[in-house]
């Protein structure tokens, strides 16, 4: 169960943000962003590897422990709303704040349910390579 919502997230997710570039909304400003960040290489493994710890840590372990699962998941799909506005302008980046909203449900959900990080960690890992690989795709 947890691992075909999870795939139906990330199929969903991925698909909006490939309609998105495909529909030409992203931003000049947000692709010559894209296309200035170097080494692309060692800005894969931060995203694939570093930031779903990271991120899981702070705000599954830290902040939802003290905030509450809401809260907690507000604030995550806020924090991602500078990143979209970039790439998409304003009005579109703060819709789209609602995906990372709902895997942040979702992930807090998943830390409630086994009392472990590593479903959450391993589901936005997934997420992250799904986003990555767009990203490059869209690099010119």
């Amino acid at each position: 169960m947890v691992g075909i919502t999870s795939a139906l997230l990330l199929l969903a997710i991925s698909a909006f943000t490939l309609w998105l570039a495909k529909m030409g909304l992203f931003t000049q400003e947000g692709m010559s962003a894209l296309n200035r960040i170097q080494p692309w290489p060692l800005f894969g493994l931060y995203i694939l590897i570093v930031n779903p710890i990271l991120e899981e840590y702070y705000w599954r372990d830290y902040l939802q422990e003290r905030a509450g699962l809401f809260l907690s998941t507000a604030l995550f799909g806020l924090i991602h709303f500078p990143f979209y506005a970039l790439f998409l302008g304003y009005l579109i980046g703060f819709v789209t704040c609602f995906s990372p909203f709902l895997l942040g449900l979702f992930w807090g959900w998943l830390f409630r349910r086994f009392d472990t990080l590593w479903p959450g960690i391993i589901s936005h890992l997934a997420v992250n390579i799904a986003m990555f690989v767009i990203a490059t795709l869209a690099r010119t």
